[in-house]
């Protein structure tokens, strides 16, 4: 019998502007540390908050592996971000079941 696991998949979709017309790229992410989702109707949206950890890999659509560490997330006048308002951001949660092993 397996534990009650959190299974994540964040998918982050940079949307172009005019100030970084080559923002193309889509990011998947398999995991994350924490998902506070926040849904009313007064607020006439869906807030969510995902914190994730600092020295971590995953791919982009094209399969090259990208890292936050170091890199620019919400950008400068001299490189294109990582992430910006207006970028779509899926949130995919599902809980299900992560197998034991038994140690001896």
């Amino acid at each position: 019998m397996g534990v009650l696991r959190l299974i994540s998949k964040i998918t982050i979709t940079q949307v172009s502007t005019k100030e970084n017309p080559n923002r193309t790229l889509v990011y998947t992410i398999p995991f994350c540390n924490e998902v506070e989702i926040n849904s009313t109707w007064e607020n006439l949206t869906d807030i969510c908050k995902v914190t994730m950890p600092n020295k971590i890999y995953f791919n982009t659509e094209e399969g090259s592996k990208v890292t936050w560490f170091g890199a620019n997330i919400y950008g400068d006048k001299a490189t294109s971000p990582m992430v910006l308002r207006g970028d779509k951001i899926k949130v995919e949660l599902e809980i299900g079941r992560a197998s034991c092993r038994e140690r001896v």
